[in-house]
């Protein structure tokens, strides 16, 4: 067994990030940058994308990457967890593969999850497990069952709710043991009386960098701005005012282990690192004419 003198401490130690805020606060705008940063370092990311939401973000770098880096980034859609739980099987069983034939560094190193609404995603997924069982337990486990008939008129209730809590934190265990580093962007409401929203301290637990994103509108731009919640290992308190580069800071936690050159000096990259959108950019035609190569791999999208 491996002493801590043998061990490859940066390659044993991973990054577990979550982003979480109010939808238009930055989490899409800045996790796709983060892909392309390190795409462009030579390092293979996969974007979990539930909404398509991020499709118009990471159609921008077409116009700022090579091919050869946007042949880096995957691009996976998903719907509920047993999506989520095949399209990571089929990308481990990927990267096993490509261990075995020596390729190490053409195995995922980050995996983007886009949004993460979990109470919504657990809902629909407990309600789309009970749908395909074709019945569901009255009063609770063990007592009598009752068949559902119609699937579209059939919603969740009582005990259902407490299964769909299990299901979070299963779900929430799963990623944050990943063998992958991770950026999670969790949205919610800022204001909600959902018992399930309670647990945001629960979600704050499985990661080790925590931020509250938050987003300042002028006439001509939007800048992102985020709270620090959680920094593990942080020797220094964490200060009650709001980072002004949330970008940067996810770039300085990246950096020592996946850029090797010094950010600053990109300067033909500085789109990506730019914290601040110009909202009179027509981003619909940004990059129309590139060669997109974001591409998918898993059986059912062929």
């Amino acid at each position: 067994m491996p002493s801590l003198k043998d061990l490859d401490i940066n390659k044993e130690l991973k990054i577990k990030i979550l982003l979480k805020g109010a939808s238009g606060s930055g989490k899409t705008v800045t996790a796709t940058k983060i892909a392309g940063t390190l795409a462009n370092e030579g390092h293979c990311v996969l974007y979990l994308d539930q909404e398509k939401g991020a499709i118009r973000e990471l159609k921008k770098l077409t116009s700022v990457l090579s091919g050869d880096a946007l042949s880096r980034i995957y691009f996976e859609k998903y719907t509920n967890f047993k999506d989520l739980d095949e399209v990571l099987e089929i990308y481990k069983k990927r990267d096993e593969k490509l261990g075995k034939e020596g390729k190490d560094n053409d195995k995922i190193k980050l995996v983007i999850i886009d949004p993460m609404p979990l109470v919504e995603l657990v809902r629909a997924s407990v309600r789309n497990a009970l749908i395909d069982q074709g019945y569901y337990y009255v009063g609770g486990w063990g007592e009598a069952t009752k068949e559902i008939k119609n699937d579209d008129l059939f919603e969740l209730r009582g005990s259902m709710y407490s299964i769909a809590n299990m299901w979070m934190f299963n779900f929430l265990n799963y990623i944050a043991n990943s063998e992958y580093d991770l950026i999670c962007c969790l949205m919610y409401p800022t204001e909600t009386k959902d018992k399930l929203y309670k647990y945001r301290q629960e979600y704050d637990g499985k990661f080790d960098f925590v931020y509250e994103t938050i987003s300042e509108r002028d006439t001509n731009s939007v800048k992102f701005k985020a709270n620090v919640i959680k920094k593990r290992g942080c020797l220094t308190p964490i200060s009650a005012k709001p980072i002004d580069n949330l970008l940067g800071e996810l770039l300085e936690i990246f950096k020592e282990k996946y850029i090797r050159k010094e950010v600053e000096k990109i300067e033909d990259k500085a789109i990506i690192q730019n914290n601040v959108v110009e909202t009179d950019v027509n981003i619909t035609n940004v990059g129309e004419n590139k060669n997109v190569d974001i591409h998918n791999i898993t059986e059912k999208e062929k």
